[in-house]
């Protein structure tokens, strides 16, 4: 099918797994379709390459309900183990996507009843309409978070762990979140949507959301805490 669409379209894959991407390398090969095969997680490093260009994006995340002390193991289990209602690799990806795909882009993810679809489609409307709604462009929003050089630390850790950081264009700050407050945070979603839809002029801070996994940074030394951003 791929090769069928021609030439005039660019194919993007990535795996966390090694063996993983080059089997879909050679797979791809042998029905002569090319494509850039990445190895990394989810698309991190790729954020701003890809922002807003993608149109359809095709996901088979881990999705199975698996015990918790099988979570972040390695190996091939790794593909499968994401937690009790098999939702921690997906709300991940979830974030990643929508700043991922166009105007006009589609997302094809496979899920199971445990994981709540309709929760899945709610989240990812809801997470775009916020920065829709407060008029956050999403190639100025990128450009100003993304890179090395974008962020600038603006305290030391409170008592809670979190630090803060400013976008150097001063539009954005970021704050660390713990996964527990990240879930909470989840679940308070659709009320803060409703609220800050209904109330223009509410004193709620503005959350333009866009959780990210900054572990791998935490183990190069750049961060000191295993946390998740999100920005308000």
């Amino acid at each position: 099918m791929l090769r069928q669409l021609g030439s005039g379209a660019q194919y993007l894959a990535t795996d966390i797994n090694q063996h993983a991407a080059e089997t879909t390398q050679a797979t791809l090969e042998a029905h002569g379709v090319h494509a850039d095969v990445i190895v990394t997680d989810i698309m991190s490093g790729l954020d701003k390459r890809l922002a807003g260009m993608v149109d359809v994006a095709v996901v088979n995340p881990p999705y199975v309900p698996t015990h918790v002390e099988e979570v972040g193991c390695r190996g091939i289990a790794a593909s499968w183990a994401v937690g009790l209602n098999g939702r921690q690799v997906i709300d991940r990806i979830l974030p990643a996507v929508r700043e991922m795909l166009s105007e006009r882009g589609w997302l094809y993810m496979v899920a199971l009843e445990d994981n709540d679809p309709s929760d899945i489609c709610h989240l990812m409307s809801e997470m775009g309409n916020l920065r829709e709604m407060f008029q956050i462009d999403a190639a100025d929003y990128m450009m100003s978070i993304c890179g090395d050089d974008s962020l600038k630390e603006l305290s030391s850790p409170g008592k809670s762990g979190s630090i803060f950081y400013l976008s150097q264009d001063e539009r954005f700050v970021i704050k660390t979140l713990r996964k527990t407050e990240l879930k909470i945070l989840l679940k308070l979603l659709p009320k803060y949507y409703n609220h800050v839809r209904a109330y223009d002029n509410t004193l709620i801070t503005n959350f333009f959301w866009r959780p990210q996994d900054y572990s791998e940074r935490r183990k190069k030394g750049s961060l000191c805490c295993d946390e998740k951003y999100v920005l308000h």
